[in-house]
Order: C-alpha cells, then structure tokens, then sequence
C-alpha cells in the first residue's frame, strides 16, 4: 500500500483580518492537510523537521473564509 504525506501549509504575511475587528501584524494563517483553516495567528516559523510548507505573502493581507 503506498503512504501519502499529507503536508500542512501556512501562509503568512504582514497583515491578516482574523475578525472584522481584529488585525493581526506579522501573521499566519494554517492550513491543515484536508485544505481547512486550522488556527490564524502571530507568525513563529515552524521547526526545521516539521513537514510543514510556507507561503510568504510579504505585505499583502490576508482575508482567511
């Protein structure tokens, strides 16, 4: 039987509206590997082992669904 990683991915940016009253600087937003938001937050760069893909925005916002 052939194994599939399943890789997460976080995209990450200058701005993110997390709520239409809440902005986060320096933020991130994480993408399990079914393709759903799983947290939005501040960015802290994931362990260097970790399977784990990053998209960097650079100064875009980003305006998680």
């Amino acid at each position: 039987m052939l194994q599939t990683t399943m890789i997460e991915t976080i995209h990450r940016a200058k701005y993110a509206l997390a709520e239409p009253d809440r902005l986060l600087h320096n933020a991130a937003v994480q993408i399990s590997s079914s393709g759903r938001i799983s947290s939005i937050g501040t960015w802290k760069r994931p362990p260097a082992n970790s399977n784990v893909s990053v998209v960097d925005w650079g100064s875009a916002v980003l305006l998680p669904g």
